[in-house]
């Protein structure tokens, strides 16, 4: 999580990750052993949205 917050934090905002990027690597690092719901996240529009980079 430090990774990810120091990542976007950068000063130059080239060298931020991507909203897609963010999310996912978010994804990652809250998911158990259990499958993420697919269906679940787009169901959500505000996950729909940051996914694709709206």
């Amino acid at each position: 999580m430090t990774h990810l917050a120091n990542a976007c934090t950068q000063e130059d905002p080239k060298l931020r990750p991507t909203m897609r990027s963010v999310v996912v690597a978010l994804m990652t690092l809250s998911s158990t052993s259990e499958f993420w719901d697919m269906n679940a996240l787009y169901e959500n529009p505000g996950l729909v949205n940051l996914m694709s980079g709206r």
